[in-house]
């Protein structure tokens, strides 16, 4: 067995013994778990084994574009009605904004609210859309647009819905990254 040094001692004292002299939880329970707490740590901080081999330039999958990209990320409908059933099914209304360094002249909506999923469409800035959900990091936001009017966000979803549903209209629906949006009104 090889000789490793403990990651912390506990030591019994007297302070730490009931009337009968038995040694109970409190204090060295409580450093047993600091210890624990301690090994975790550095577990989660150590770098990972299982890393991937990648080709010399070869992006991670989540940077590919859809043409190289793994298929297979199952699509996530955009829902509305998510403010009750009181409030228009989509409550918020958003512009397409550029971010600054990127790369191309559109911002991409995906099927899915990963980078990798299927493309949907190509928003100009200044594009007009109804934002209705949100991924659950905030990274990622459902919106609903009418490609053909970029000035208009009005694709049925400024009235309340009885429930949420995804989103069934006549417009185009899909995922943007939150960065490529500001809001106008909501």
């Amino acid at each position: 067995m090889p000789s490793r040094s403990p990651l912390i001692r506990v030591t019994a004292m007297p302070a730490d013994t009931n009337p009968c002299a038995v040694v109970f939880g409190g204090r060295p329970v409580i450093r047993m778990a600091l210890g624990a707490g301690a090994l975790l740590l550095l577990a989660a901080c150590s770098p990972s084994a299982e890393v991937p081999e990648r080709e010399a330039g070869e992006e991670p999958a989540i940077l590919q574009s859809p043409a190289t990209a793994p298929q297979g990320f199952p699509e996530r409908p955009v829902m509305i009605g998510q403010d009750g059933p009181e409030m228009d099914a989509c409550g918020t209304v958003s512009k397409v904004r550029l971010v600054p360094g990127e790369a191309g002249d559109k911002a991409i909506v995906r099927a899915a609210p990963e980078g990798a999923a299927r493309e949907v469409a190509q928003l100009a800035s200044g594009h007009m859309v109804a934002q209705c959900d949100f991924s659950d990091e905030n990274v990622w936001l459902g919106i609903v647009f009418d490609p053909a009017k970029p000035d208009s966000p009005d694709c049925g979803t400024g009235s309340p819905v009885a429930a949420v549903q995804p989103y069934a209209g006549t417009c185009k629906s899909g995922w943007i990254r939150s960065d490529n949006l500001e809001m106008v009104a909501g």
